[in-house]
């Protein structure tokens, strides 16, 4: 199934560490029977005379992130702690008062800060001077234009996605008819206050808003071109429960090790937020008061609508990944992170002090996500997390702080040794976006690019959302990027920063050892190109006479030994059989130079391809962990054609062999694009970090080079 299955973060990591929760599903079945409608939108104003003026306030509690520092005062890691001191206003939220005979008799909603108005967002709110109880509710649900840019923020955040019950926060007062005492309304973070936590709906509900008002009032591009901001989000969320739940609907709640917040691009206008697991929520994973794997969930719902969104799965900061997956996370990462430092005050008020106290000068610049919480109050110290700081280089970006992974770097990249290598991996691209468009110290620039730069590069009217690009990745983005803020620009403000992250672009010439040749490397006096970009075009040039230089490497054993290196083990590329006219065969020669002895394969994947690995789980096993996977060499459904077969010609160093695809004619539809997968088959293999193979490609049109 095709699902984000992050919450930001690593799913195989912890396994014990990101645990799931949740009320069962199975114990409450009748209440689900049935799915029923969300409350109808309270959005029309009703006139009264004689009337009266409600005077009142809302505003939600959260638990507040506790820095953990070293005895030095350095900032080690973040965890959950007691609430915040003081509530945060609820902004734009719609408003319903009713009579005691719950009969509605007025709507509103509350302005920015928090304070409840007519439905314009100015006028007071009035009510009739009936001399009765009513009843004033205030939900974590929007339709409200935004001021800069006419941008719709439309939002809901429910229970569950049986009921659609909107989450709310209500109180009874009571009206003599000439007077009103003053409302103010809560909700409230502890579960000794409210058993439901409805201040973390109304956490995420801000979590919404605080990154729609960060849009407009950072963007500047044609209104039109935000109209793709105007799609309603549907957020489900429930204290103890784990969302993971909704895919595995049979199973035991308990038995599901998968705890996470997640989009779900079949279900594009939801998103899922995890709130514990079988009901814990002090010890499991949970989101609903972490903001940024909130907010990152919100990124994956703009890039669908705005972007192009075509990847999901488990991902890692680690280790070197789908490039797709890289550049998507990243993104999700890079507006969590922006939002977060640049509407603190609306998120945290008292985070900026605290940071500048321990000389955190530059403000937000992490990523973090947290387990359980400790609370003075009721006692409990379970809290812990991890955290990442997007301003540390490439080549020392910091270590896991728990779990197994303690102490592993989050993506250190080597850019002299591995370029290119940053655009597999979702921390170095990370970096790179915070860097190039927020103020920190030496490591970002001196010249921000503007969220504007950035949004022109990533959309679907002038970036990389274009239906002329299939695939997506840092490269590409990068790559338009630099034609937005323009060549000088570029050189003098980004290019350093891109770079010291191991991601050379492929306009860029300086992935040479030899004059100005492109990606170019020397063995044994011979050249060969040694890295393109991900999806990048092959067309016919008999004049290509450089050979391709592919360099495996042994199955990453880091991230449970199973996933084939995305960079050195596989290359990648488009292949249009409009622009291959003709197209009938394809063949790849592969030269043996140096290292271990290695086959290779030759795959062609649609272009919206899910990645098979070379394992399958061992069906006389229980359970699916590492140890029970075996070698296999199969295809996925999304592969069109292959050629797998199993060679004995490149044991010595010297020898070549070829594989070839036939009937291409047959098997490929010419109004669609494909990928061509070149793979070292790695699966169970030790290789040596000398291995080396080239290979070019031919065709009974020609040879085929990329663009």
């Amino acid at each position: 199934m095709d699902f984000k299955r992050y919450g930001i973060f690593i799913l195989l990591i912890i396994s014990a560490f990101i645990s799931s929760c949740g009320p069962r599903l199975s114990s409450r079945a009748e209440e689900y029977l049935s799915q029923s409608d969300e409350v109808p939108e309270c959005l029309t104003t009703q006139t009264y005379s004689p009337s009266i003026t409600v005077v009142a306030t809302a505003k939600f509690f959260k638990r507040s992130t506790k820095l953990v520092l070293s005895d030095t005062n350095e900032l080690l890691n973040m965890t959950l702690g007691d609430p915040l001191t003081d509530a945060l206003p609820i902004p734009f939220a719609e408003v319903a008062v009713y009579d005691q005979n719950k009969k509605l008799v007025q709507c509103g909603k509350t302005d920015i800060d928090g304070n409840i108005v007519a439905v314009d967002g100015i006028s007071a709110l009035n009510i009739p001077t009936t001399v009765q109880s009513y009843i004033i509710k205030v939900y974590a649900r929007t339709r409200t234009t935004l001021p800069n840019k006419g941008i719709q923020a439309i939002t809901s955040i429910k229970q569950d996605i049986y009921k659609n019950q909107v989450y709310n926060i209500e109180t009874t007062f009571s009206s003599d008819g000439t007077n009103l005492s003053p409302i103010t309304l809560l909700a409230y973070a502890r579960q000794t206050d409210d058993v439901s936590i409805r201040g973390g709906a109304f956490n995420i509900y801000n979590n919404f808003i605080q990154t729609y008002l960060y849009l407009d009032n950072s963007l500047t591009v044609p209104n039109n071109q935000l109209s793709c901001l105007s799609t309603k989000l549907n957020v489900f969320w429930q204290a103890g429960f784990n969302p993971i739940q909704y895919l595995y609907p049979t199973s035991d709640p308990s038995s599901i090790s998968d705890n996470t917040s997640y989009f779900d691009k079949e279900t594009p206008n939801s998103l899922f937020i995890t709130g514990g697991q079988v009901g814990d929520i002090s010890m499991s994973n949970t989101d609903h008061f972490d903001d940024f794997p909130v907010i990152h969930e919100i990124g994956h719902f703009i890039e669908y609508h705005c972007g192009k969104l075509t990847k999901a799965g488990n991902h890692s900061l680690t280790v070197r990944i789908d490039q797709r997956l890289a550049w998507h996370e990243s993104w999700s990462n890079f507006i969590a992170a922006a939002v977060i430092k640049n509407r603190i005050d609306y998120i945290d008020p008292t985070m900026t002090l605290r940071l500048s106290s321990i000389n955190e000068t530059s403000g937000w610049t992490f990523l973090n996500n947290t387990y359980g919480f400790s609370d003075s109050f009721q006692n409990i110290s379970n809290g812990t997390g991890f955290m990442m700081d997007f301003k540390k280089p490439g080549n020392n970006p910091g270590e896991w702080q728990i779990g197994v992974y303690a102490d592993v770097h989050f993506d250190i990249v080597n850019t002299t040794l591995y370029p290119g290598e940053g655009h597999t991996r979702e921390g170095a691209i990370s970096r790179a976006l915070f860097k190039t468009t927020q103020t920190c110290d030496a490591t970002c620039t001196a010249t921000p690019a503007s969220f504007t730069e950035i949004w022109q590069a990533f959309d679907a009217y002038t970036g990389m959302g274009q239906t002329v690009y299939n695939l997506v990745s840092s490269n590409l983005f990068f790559e338009i990027f630099k034609t937005v803020v323009g060549g000088a620009s570029w050189a003098a403000n980004y290019k350093t920063i891109v770079e010291a992250e191991a991601m050379q672009l492929f306009s860029e010439h300086n992935l040479t050892s030899v004059g100005t040749k492109k990606y170019v490397t020397t063995v044994s006096s011979v050249d060969y190109l040694t890295w393109i970009p991900f999806g990048h075009n092959l067309i016919v040039n008999n004049s290509c006479t450089n050979k391709t230089l592919i360099q495996a490497r042994t199955d990453d054993v880091v991230y449970t030994g199973l996933n084939s290196d995305q960079r050195y083990s596989n290359h990648f590329y488009t292949l249009d059989p409009a622009t291959l006219s003709g197209l009938t065969t394809l063949s790849v020669k592969f030269d043996f130079l140096n290292g271990s002895a290695t086959d290779h394969d030759i795959l062609i994947f649609e272009d919206t391809y899910h990645y098979n690995e070379d394992y399958a789980c061992n069906n006389s096993a229980t359970s699916c962990s590492s140890s029970n996977y075996v070698v296999t060499r199969t295809n996925s459904s999304d592969v069109v054609a292959s050629n797998r077969s199993p060679t004995n010609t490149y044991a010595t160093p010297g020898a070549t062999f070829t594989k070839s695809i036939s009937n291409l004619n047959t098997l490929l539809n010419p109004n669609k694009k494909y990928v061509l997968n070149i793979r070292a088959y790695t699966a169970g293999r030790s290789l040596s970090s000398s291995t080396q193979y080239a290979y070019t490609i031919s065709s009974n049109l020609g040879t085929l080079c990329p663009e």
